[in-house]
């Protein structure tokens, strides 16, 4: 039982310290002359994260 416990917190530190890399550490990855993305009127959420993704403006659609 106390395997367990243990086996737990340590997957929850890794879990806590991956959500502050990714949502407090600043993406790094423009080009210097900036993107532009044209979203379609309608888009779904999904789509929109697959346009931003492949255009490099975010570091992960599923994070996105």
């Amino acid at each position: 039982m106390r395997r367990v416990l243990v086996y737990f917190l340590l997957l929850l530190i890794l879990g806590a310290g991956y959500v502050y890399v990714a949502l407090y550490r600043p993406y790094q990855g423009f080009p210097s002359g900036g993107v532009y993305v044209d979203i379609p009127h309608g888009a779904s959420l999904r789509a929109i994260a697959r346009l931003l993704d492949e255009n490099g403006v975010v570091r992960s659609r599923f994070a996105f």
